[in-house]
C-alpha cells in the first residue's frame, strides 16, 4: 500500500529546484501549489459494473489491485456514485466484514492510491478491529469525476458522510473518521464542524501544505493549503494521532504538533523506526487501534451529548497553552493592545478564566459584535480560548474565537 504526500518527481518530503520552477512559473495560487505537490492519482485499478439501473458491482483490474479474500466477500462490497456540492460524482465503497458492527470507519485514503488498491486493506483492517469500513475516491481519483483540489477534498468527504448516513441510516455517534496522510486533511476539516462523530483517527497527519514543502515554515500563511494545524484546535471528539518517528514524507514533528494542538487528543501512537508507508505493519498499530475503539471511542459515544470532565480538562490544559501562543502573536500584529493581553499572558490560565468578554471587546482594535461568535451568559468567562490566524481571516480582519462557559 503506497500513500505519500510528495512532489511530482516522487521525492517525498523535499522540493527540488526543478519543482520550484514548475511551482512558480505561473502565479503561485494555493490551488496550483496544492495540485503540483499533493495529488498523484494513479491509473484506475477498478471498474464499476452496472447490472441494471440501481445494482452495481466492483471489478478489480488484474495487475493493479489484489483481492486475497473470497469471491463472496468481494461481491458483498457496496459500490456506488454520489454527487458532491461541487457537482462531481465520486465513488463510495462500503466494506462490511463484520455485519452489524458497532462502529463504521469513514476512511479517507492517501494520495497515490484509489479504492481498488485499498479495498483489500479495508477488509483486513475492519475484520481485525470489528468494524465496517466506508470509503470514497477523491474527485479525479479512480472512477470519480472532476479534478483533485483542496476545495473538492472538503466537498468529497461531506458527500461521503451524507451518503453513509442517508443510505445506511448511520448515526453520527457510530462513525469514526479515519484519515491517512493527505486523507487527514478532509478528516480534520469535517471533525472540526461535526462534533457528534464518535472519534477521529489521524494516521501520519500534516500541519499544512507549506510546512511539508518548506519545513522551516513556522506559521500558516494566506497562500497555505491544508491548514489542519489551525482546524484541529476546534475538534472535540476523542482523537488518536499515529505517526512513525522516521517518516520520510511528512516529518514526525507534524504528528507531534497536531497532537499538542488538539484539545481532545488521547495518548498517541508514536511508532519507533516506522516510515510513512509501513506504520500499519507494526504490531502496536492494531493494538492501539483496538484499545482506542473499545475504550476511548466508546466513551465518546456514550456521552456524545455532553462533554466529559476528562475532555474538559484536556481542553483547558492544551487549549490554553495554544491560546497563550496565539495571543502573543496578536500582540506582535497589534491586533490587541499589549497592556490587556500581557496581563493575560502573565497570569496564565487563571486570568483567562476571569477575562470577561466585555474587556476583550473594549480593548480590541478590530473586533466587533458581528465578527465574534459568543455564548451569552450572566457571567461570561473562559475555560478555553483559541484563535485562528494567518489563513486569510487575519488579512480580512476577522477574528474567530470560541468561548466555553464553565
Amino acid at each position: 500500500m503506497t500513500t505519500q504526500l510528495t512532489s511530482q518527481n516522487g521525492a517525498g518530503g523535499r522540493v527540488s529546484v526543478k519543482d520550484l520552477c514548475c511551482l512558480f512559473c505561473c502565479p503561485p495560487l494555493p490551488s496550483s501549489i496544492v495540485s503540483k505537490l499533493a495529488f498523484m492519482p494513479p491509473e484506475p485499478s477498478y471498474r464499476i459494473v452496472k447490472h441494471d439501473s440501481q445494482l452495481t458491482s466492483l471489478e478489480l483490474m488484474e495487475g493493479r489491485a489484489d483481492w486475497p479474500h473470497g469471491y463472496d466477500e468481494l461481491r458483498n462490497i457496496d459500490v456506488f456514485h454520489t454527487r458532491t456540492r461541487r457537482r462531481n460524482d465520486i465513488v463510495c465503497m462500503y466494506v462490511k466484514p463484520c455485519g452489524d458492527a458497532r462502529f463504521t470507519l469513514l476512511f479517507s485514503h492517501g494520495n497515490a492510491v484509489d479504492l481498488g488498491q485499498m479495498c483489500s486493506f479495508y477488509y483486513g483492517l475492519g475484520f481485525r478491529l470489528g468494524c465496517n469500513v466506508f470509503s470514497y475516491d477523491y474527485s479525479g481519483y479512480g472512477c470519480s469525476s472532476g479534478k483533485p483540489s483542496e476545495k473538492n477534498l472538503y466537498a468529497d468527504i461531506a458527500a461521503a458522510l451524507s451518503a453513509l448516513r442517508s443510505r445506511y441510516q448511520m448515526p453520527l455517534n457510530q462513525i469514526i473518521l479515519y484519515g491517512q496522510s493527505i486523507g487527514t486533511v478532509p478528516s480534520v476539516d469535517l471533525a472540526s464542524t461535526e462534533s457528534s462523530v464518535a472519534a477521529l483517527i489521524l494516521h501520519s497527519p500534516l500541519m499544512s501544505g507549506m510546512r511539508v514543502a518548506f519545513p522551516g515554515t513556522q506559521r500558516t500563511w494566506c497562500c497555505d493549503a491544508f491548514p489542519s494545524i489551525d482546524k484541529v484546535a476546534r475538534v472535540r471528539c476523542p482523537t488518536l494521532v499515529i505517526h512513525g518517528t522516521d517518516d520520510e514524507v511528512i516529518d514526525f514533528s507534524h504528528g507531534v504538533s497536531i497532537y499538542e494542538h488538539c484539545p481532545s487528543s488521547v495518548e498517541p501512537l508514536w511508532v519507533p523506526g516506522a516510515g510513512h508507508n509501513d506504520v500499519e505493519l507494526h504490531a502496536a498499530y492494531l493494538d492501539r487501534l483496538r484499545a482506542f475503539i473499545e475504550n476511548e471511542a466508546c466513551r465518546g459515544k456514550e456521552s456524545s451529548t455532553t462533554t466529559t470532565k476528562k475532555s474538559d480538562e484536556a481542553y483547558q490544559r492544551k487549549g490554553i497553552m495554544c491560546a497563550l501562543k496565539d495571543l502573543a502573536l496578536l500582540i506582535e500584529r497589534r491586533i490587541f493592545h499589549g497592556c490587556v493581553v500581557w496581563a493575560v499572558l502573565e497570569d496564565g490560565p487563571k486570568m483567562l478564566e476571569d477575562f470577561c468578554l466585555s474587556d476583550c471587546l473594549n480593548h480590541s482594535e478590530i473586533a466587533s459584535n458581528d465578527q465574534i461568535e459568543k455564548k451569552e451568559t450572566d457571567a461570561p468567562c473562559f475555560s478555553g480560548f483559541s484563535t485562528k490566524l494567518f489563513n486569510g481571516p487575519l488579512l480580512e480582519q476577522q477574528l474567530y474565537m470560541e468561548y466555553h462557559v464553565t
